[in-house]
């Protein structure tokens, strides 16, 4: 059986890191969180996007591609979820730039333009400032910020269709005594 997720998690958080380059400063780097053996970005600021929490919206929207005689049937199934990301903001001016992001987050599309139309936002929760202890133990600046992105994915997966059937009699009593 083959199955396939459009857009899935790589995608999603291209497209959110793409956003986020068009409205940071020139030279901010943003980086995935929870990565092993990476070093902490040079320079004076630098993002760290993680995803969280992915939950279902809605009941799931099927529907059935039938590729005869082309190819083969399909089965997709499509799936609005809203997930949960945290945005990790670092270096001086990270404050006034979680409080930009949270603006323009709650505009929507008016302002900043999503690059997937399957990948939206919903929501920013309050920037939260929290203690952050660099590799020299020196306290740095650093605000986090919720956000929540509604995301409609297809999930699709191989279907067998019957193109033509050839109906035989079966005689029951001789299966069945």
């Amino acid at each position: 059986m083959s199955l396939s997720i459009s857009p899935d998690e790589s995608q999603i958080l291209a497209a959110v890191r793409a956003w986020l380059l068009a409205l940071l400063p020139a030279g901010t780097e943003v980086v995935r969180g929870q990565d092993n053996r990476v070093p902490q970005p040079k320079g004076p600021g630098f993002a760290v996007l993680t995803p969280g929490r992915l939950e279902a919206l809605s009941t799931p929207v099927t529907r059935f591609v039938d590729g005869f005689p082309q190819g083969p049937g399909s089965r997709c199934d499509q799936l609005s979820c809203r997930l949960a990301l945290m945005l990790d903001l670092y270096g001086p001016g990270s404050g006034d730039l979680a409080q930009t992001v949270a603006g323009l987050f709650a505009l929507g599309t008016e302002l900043a333009p999503w690059p997937d139309p399957a990948i939206q936002p919903l929501y920013a929760e309050p920037p939260l400032q929290g203690p952050f202890l660099d590799g020299e133990r020196q306290m740095e600046e650093r605000w986090r910020l919720p956000l929540l992105l509604q995301i409609t994915q297809t999930l699709t997966s191989s279907q067998d269709f019957a193109a033509t059937l050839t109906p035989a009699l079966i005689e029951v009593d001789s299966l069945s005594p």
